[in-house]
């Protein structure tokens, strides 16, 4: 099986602007999507320990790696004017990734920062909350508006295994839903101020988005993320099962006959000792 055979076929047949595999060592992260926004990462982190793998993800190479964040200030980085060029005007934007943590915490998972007349401020923000599976989704739709968020709780991310998590900020709808291993676990109003993500560029900024820790580098993930992408559309539910569905296909009808035979050969191996001589 080529690597990301199926998942990676999946999402990239669904357009994501940025789509990054972590698969490379060193410190450039190659943009997969139609975008071409290579990130940066700290050294050290990308390429070495394992993503999701069979045979419990049947989708993925027996080689595939991720990106982990285990100290420091580790993350990785894209200016976050990429962001704003390839994004801006996007009346929903949807977040997809798989997260391996080994704590809660307050870790960030993706932070887009927006230079505010007051200074920094986050314009996209997903991070868990109260040291526990809770996540919050959280942001602006524009430089000038107030922090906005709804905390998810108890959605089902264990630690030390991976999970495949799904944000959809909805600017146009006013809402932000939550899709954990493929199935929603929420949806929650939000009155956006703007129908479409517009942050605007302010003169020197040199703010940079970052996965794996807050904008300000606080805030880390422990653990390890793998299959960052983000559309500049909301994905829809069964996009979203399709894509899990992908990394944990059902058994082939092939699979299942020769499972069958194998039953039917112990039935008779069964019956054979218990005959009468």
């Amino acid at each position: 099986m080529s690597a990301k055979a199926d998942y990676g076929a999946a999402v990239l047949a669904d357009n994501p602007l940025i789509y990054y595999g972590f698969e490379q060592t060193g410190t450039t992260v190659t943009d997969q999507g139609s975008a071409g926004i290579n990130g940066t990462a700290s050294a050290g982190i990308q390429g070495v320990n394992a993503g999701p793998i069979p045979p419990t993800y049947l989708g993925f190479s027996t080689e595939n790696k991720a990106v982990t964040f285990d100290s420091g200030t580790e993350h990785v980085g894209i200016s976050a004017a990429d962001i704003r060029t390839h994004f801006n005007g996007s009346s929903q934007i949807t977040i997809e990734t798989w997260i391996n943590p080994t704590s809660y915490g307050s870790g960030a998972i993706l932070d887009i920062p927006i230079q505010t007349a007051a200074g920094f401020a986050s314009g996209i923000t997903i991070n868990f909350m109260n040291d526990d599976d809770d996540i919050r989704l959280a942001g602006r739709s524009t430089s000038s508006e107030s922090f906005q968020a709804y905390t998810f709780e108890d959605v089902g991310v264990s630690l030390s295994s991976w999970t495949y998590l799904v944000a959809v900020y909805d600017y146009a709808g006013d809402s932000v839903s939550l899709y954990v291993n493929g199935s929603l676990i929420g949806s929650a109003a939000i009155v956006w101020s703007n129908s479409t993500f517009d942050m605007a560029e302010r003169s020197g900024e040199t703010l940079t988005a970052t996965y794996g820790i807050r904008g300000d580098l606080s805030n880390r993930l422990d653990g390890s993320m793998d299959e960052f992408a983000m559309y500049d559309y909301g994905l829809s539910a069964s996009e979203i099962s399709a894509h899990y569905a992908a990394a944990i296909p059902e058994p082939s009808f092939y699979a299942l006959a020769l499972s069958g035979v194998m039953f039917a050969l112990g039935i008779l191996r069964i019956r054979k000792r218990v005959s009468p001589v």
